[in-house]
């Protein structure tokens, strides 16, 4: 695997660990109840399986993991007026770091390479 993938897969886990962090803070806030909570940790726990699918050169992992960045970006971007726990706000931003790394580390073309490989 590459350094450009390995780094980039520790930054989809750090990102995907920042939104479960930020969803407890709105937790212990009150700003989501219980169900929310559980709903949110449920989702987040399957995200784990694209670092993993990544890893395992899953091309079709990547596109996923870019899909569902641009998407969190669109929506947090129509959505920057709901009410968040400071933990929450600042594990956003954070987090959106992490992706834009991920996303640029995904698509070199010394990853392209790698994940081409796998699929010819």
């Amino acid at each position: 695997m590459p350094t450009n993938v390995k780094y980039a897969v520790i930054a989809v886990c750090i990102s995907i660990g920042l939104a479960i962090l930020g969803t407890l803070g709105d937790k212990l806030s009150g700003i989501i109840q219980d169900g929310e909570f559980v709903f949110n940790l449920i989702i987040y726990s399957l995200f784990f399986i694209l670092p993993y699918k990544i890893s395992n050169q899953s091309n079709s992992a990547r596109y996923v993991w870019l899909a569902l960045v641009i998407i969190g970006a669109v929506m947090w971007i129509g959505l920057s007026d709901i009410k968040m726990s400071a933990l929450m706000e600042i594990s956003a931003y954070v987090s959106t770091f992490f992706e834009v790394i991920s996303i640029y580390l995904l698509f070199t073309s010394e990853s392209n390479n790698w994940f081409k490989r796998v699929n010819n």
